[in-house]
């Protein structure tokens, strides 16, 4: 029988009948001589075997001069896992690791039967594995005795850190023995995780492993260009490219898993759902139909993000792009674990490919770009795997030639060919018609929105400024609206008509600013007494260039159809205070009339 240096017997035995072949990096660090009974913080990639290695070196703390418990009346091990969906995982790699050695384990998550669990601790159990809030919970209501407890691990320390478990974290650990072995387990080391270190391990030993920003060799990873109104479309092509291959789709949010789960059944497609929305029952069933195989996609938020080990998963599809880069490789890390192959795609709009070039430069990945498959490849596909398919080469059965003679001598090879291809392909859903992503990238511009995100949108023609409709289209630029406006700011002066504020410019209240004496100041730099004299500079200047006073005056009346300037109020209408019974009309002829 093949040895393990450092592993007892009974685990490797344990081991080797569950397909181990060699130790990982982390679990070869683990067992060595130096670190054993030692506190230990370890940073290891997604998918190195992490639980299978804090189980080696809680076996070596444990079993120093034997091989089986002897007993279970309290808890003498504790795993701490960041959600529930890991714990489960942690005590089902648990079970088949401790099952030579007689252990009881014991499972504490929230969504399950708190009054089961209490019912399984009483009676004994020699490791207790679950999620911070829960046994903070059963600590405080003294169902757990943790008296006795000499090894405590904290698995995706990061992870619940960034959940807000601190404070219960914290708990937990002070309410355990202060003789103990506490390890830390965590993809990445920030600073948060090693001021907890420091305040909860004595003299630790600080394991890195692996980067766990380095590219996870067994995985390839592809970014797919789509239109964003395509998303559902090209994730439906991609499933039925790789059609053989169980799939885990990641969403943003639990509507958008809502909408893409029902989306792909009524497609014909075996999916599941799972987010934190769905109870604990139900999430666990929905796991185990993907490890049976009943259901080939699962379509998930970020809660199946860390700790799901399902063995095959194949294919990961991100439908939303994760908002960091730890966030993508933990992701991907649900597939191509323990030596197995996978394959990563990355859905990305027009509209939000540097962010996801950022991504991959923050993840340290190689990606290589392309569109999804298109109806013709599927075709083309499908095929490929029709004619492939081994049954084809099968010897006929004894019990079928009877049928295949009666088959070749009432029908064609045409026909038999035909009748083969339609059954075939009874179930399978339709590929979609994709747009091409370049051709709708014609006529569309470059912009940087507001939030840093590229936009697009349609060009305009420039304008012909050449022509004469469009030069007098600037000239007459300034209409009757926005003479009232600029008019209404000062009653006491009779403005220019709309002639000369189109061929002279028009007074705005931009053209002047406050002095810090009150007074306006031209944008020259020269200072006016009061605006009258600012006016009637430009009224000698426009009778100087336009005619004399008299067209003038005839101008000026035309102008007096837009506005009266009634004498009775005050030269700033806009701080005057309208009586309520008052109202003002516009008569027939233009004129302003207050009844």
């Amino acid at each position: 029988m093949k040895e393990y240096k450092g592993v007892a017997p009974v685990f490797t035995e344990a081991m080797i009948s569950h397909g181990y072949e060699n130790l990982t990096p982390v679990q070869e660090a683990i067992v060595e001589q130096k670190v054993l009974g030692a506190d230990m913080l370890v940073s290891a990639r997604t998918g190195s075997g992490k639980t299978v290695a804090f189980a080696l070196a809680m076996a070596r703390t444990l079993f120093e001069s034997k091989d089986r418990f002897t007993s279970a009346k309290r808890p003498e091990a504790l795993v701490i896992t960041p959600t529930r969906e890991l714990a489960l995982q942690v005590k089902r790699e648990f079970e088949w690791f401790f099952q030579p050695s007689g252990a009881i384990i014991a499972s504490c998550v929230g969504g399950m039967d708190i009054r089961t669990e209490r019912k399984i601790l009483s009676q004994g159990a020699n490791f207790v594995i679950g999620t911070p809030g829960r046994l903070v919970d059963h600590i405080k209501r003294k169902s757990f005795d943790n008296s006795d407890i000499r090894v405590v691990v904290l698995d995706e320390a990061d992870e619940m850190l960034d959940m807000g478990f601190r404070e219960d974290l914290e708990y937990i650990l002070s309410a355990c023995p202060v003789e103990r072995q506490t390890l830390m387990f965590s993809a990445t080391v920030p600073k948060s995780i090693a001021s907890l270190a420091q305040k909860y391990q004595k003299n630790s030993i600080r394991l890195n492993v692996d980067d766990s920003r380095e590219q996870h060799v067994d995985i390839e990873y592809n970014a797919l260009t789509i239109s964003s109104r395509e998303q559902e479309n090209a994730i439906i092509n991609i499933l039925r490219f790789h059609e053989d291959k169980s799939a885990l789709i990641f969403c943003g949010t639990r509507t958008a898993v809502n909408h893409m789960s029902s989306r792909l059944l009524n497609r014909g497609f075996a999916v599941v759902a799972l987010s934190g929305e769905l109870s604990q029952n139900e999430r666990s069933k929905a796991i185990q139909s993907m490890r049976d195989l009943k259901a080939k996609v699962c379509v998930a938020t970020d809660v199946a993000a860390r700790g799901i080990d399902l063995p095959s998963l194949d294919l990961v599809i991100h439908a939303d792009i994760p908002r960091t880069s730890d966030t993508l490789l933990h992701r991907s890390g649900r597939t191509g674990r323990a030596g197995r192959k996978g394959n990563c795609i990355v859905l990305v709009s027009n509209n939000l490919r540097k962010k996801a070039e950022r991504l991959f430069s923050g993840a340290n990945i190689k990606v290589k770009w392309g569109t999804p498959p298109s109806r013709d490849d599927i075709i083309k596909k499908d095929d490929e795997r029709l004619i492939s398919n081994p049954i084809l080469t099968q010897d006929i059965r004894d019990e079928d030639k009877a049928t295949v003679e009666k088959l070749t001598s009432s029908f064609s090879l045409d026909q038999l060919a035909s009748a083969y291809l339609h059954l075939s392909r009874l179930g399978q859903s339709a590929p979609e018609e994709l747009s091409n992503v370049s051709e709708s990238r014609k006529g569309m511009e470059y912009n940087e929105g507001l939030d840093g995100r590229r936009m697009f949108k349609k060009k305009k023609p420039s304008r012909l400024r050449d022509s004469k409709k469009h030069r007098d289209q600037d000239k007459g630029r300034s209409n009757s609206s926005e003479g009232k406006k600029q008019f209404k700011r000062n009653d006491s002066f009779k403005f220019p008509d709309k002639k000369f504020a189109s061929s002279e410019g028009s007074f705005e209240a931009s053209d002047y600013r406050r002095s810090p004496s009150s007074k306006f100041m031209k944008r020259d730099g020269s200072k006016s007494s009061n605006r009258n004299d600012d006016f009637k500079s430009s009224n000698k200047k426009f009778a100087s260039s336009e005619g004399s006073q008299e067209t003038r005056n005839e101008r000026r009346s035309s102008l007096s159809k837009f506005i009266k300037r009634d004498s009775s109020k005050s030269s700033n209408p806009s701080f005057a205070k309208k009586s309520p019974s008052k109202r003002t009309v516009i008569t027939k002829d233009g004129f302003k009339k207050t009844k």
